[in-house]
């Protein structure tokens, strides 16, 4: 009976406790930029927020003054600072960039760059590369260039296609729409040709596909234990 008795309060109590917990946690996520749970770390931020990711991420620099550092839990083995303050961004990735090497783990994880381009590359090869970057985007004809394109792509596949499904009235994907839009424009200010994806038939482009799936392996790679995401290969 004593055991009949505690079992029943036992599911009494649970649901009450667990309002409370929840109450209170609610509480504490309007006050705290970011709660860390015990082992979970801030991931049930990211499932309850997942279908506002950047809101919630936003929310917690604005409540942190701009720099918010996410300590690392059992799912997350790093710690991971995120901010949005100018100066800092300048220190690391201007100034002071010699002092923020990317390392071998980094280049592990974003494998799909190679091991010489300016994503991976650290110290002198970096430079180079930043060199090589900026050379192009100041030279005098790359913004005319890029306005030109831009337009282009606007006028003769954005908005057709716009105005076609809306005389279908058909369902369609914006952002499927402008990943092809901006497909074309990197083709076109690169190499000078225009694939013209963004059309009314749509045609399918395995290239976009590759690097859709590439992005979701490297964004599990950077939140996940680095053995849970070997072991999903």
């Amino acid at each position: 009976m004593i055991a009949l008795a505690l079992f029943l309060l036992q599911w009494i109590f649970m649901p009450i406790i667990f309002i409370l917990f929840l109450h209170s946690y609610t509480q504490k996520c309007n006050k705290l930029p970011l709660w860390n749970f015990p082992l979970l770390g801030v991931l049930p931020h990211f499932l309850i927020n997942f279908h506002r990711l950047h809101d919630k991420l936003t929310e917690g620099l604005e409540r942190s003054h701009g720099s918010l550092l996410i300590k690392h839990s059992w799912f997350a083995p790093n710690d991971l600072f995120l901010t949005s303050d100018p100066a800092n961004v300048h220190h690391i990735l201007s100034t002071n960039f010699q002092n923020y090497p990317k390392g071998p783990e980094w280049r592990e994880k974003f494998d799909i760059f190679g091991d010489d381009g300016i994503f991976n590359s650290d110290f002198e090869a970096w430079k180079f590369h930043r060199k090589v970057a900026r050379a192009l985007f100041s030279h005098q004809k790359f913004q005319p260039l890029a306005t030109k394109t831009m337009q282009e792509i606007t006028q003769k596949g954005l908005i057709p296609v716009l105005e076609h499904v809306s005389e279908k009235n058909k369902e369609f994907d914006l952002k499927h729409l402008l990943n092809r839009g901006t497909f074309d424009f990197a083709c076109a200010i690169t190499t000078g040709y225009n694939p013209n994806f963004l059309s009314m038939e749509q045609p399918q482009v395995p290239f976009l596909k590759a690097i859709d799936d590439a992005c979701e392996a490297i964004f599990f790679r950077y939140v996940l234990q680095e053995r849970l995401w070997k072991l999903q290969r």
